[in-house]
């Protein structure tokens, strides 16, 4: 997943595939990798229906990020929502789950609160990741965005995928 850091709500992310698996791409040296990468750009297939490849390029010299995007079987994202107080005291103020469209790449909502089975886990682990930003000096608002899914195996996985460090959803 390739996001411009202008992008709201999933506008501006761009879905750029690999035509092997991940591990296999990893095994490449750095040169390699750059390559490929620059092989498959004009290929990308955007969120952003009226954004073409050149646009997309100039808006990228702004900032931009690439991340691994996870697909699964029953895939949904939670997210919870916390305070630092001046004093480093974390508080946790809200778990939701987010709704997105069916590419899994548009925030279209969410719904209050995240569903009962992850909800006690994801404000255990903001509560350790407020406490861990708290004591590097962060102050005030922030969140941290989850997804959880069935891998190849069945099993399920959660991971974290984002930490905002600003007031969200």
């Amino acid at each position: 997943m390739v996001k411009l850091d202008s992008g709201v709500s999933g506008e501006g992310n761009a879905l750029l595939t690999l035509d092997m698996d991940f591990q296999e791409f990893d095994q490449f040296s750095i040169n390699e990798k750059l390559d490929y990468i620059e092989a498959r750009l004009e290929k990308m297939r955007f969120q952003q229906k009226d954004l073409d490849f050149p646009e997309f390029v100039e808006r990228m010299e702004a900032g931009g990020i690439i991340e691994e995007f996870i697909e699964g079987e029953d895939f949904y994202s939670p997210s919870s929502q916390g305070y630092i107080h001046p004093n480093l005291n974390v508080e946790i103020l809200a778990t939701h789950e987010q709704v997105l469209d069916s590419s899994g790449m548009k925030y279209l909502g969410c719904r209050f609160p995240a569903p009962k089975g992850i909800r006690g886990s994801i404000t255990e682990w903001t509560k350790q990741i407020g406490n861990e930003l708290s004591s590097l000096g962060v102050i005030g608002f922030f969140s941290v965005d989850y997804i959880v899914y069935k891998n190849k195996n069945g099993e399920e996985e959660v991971k974290v995928i984002e930490i905002n460090i600003r007031q969200g959803g």
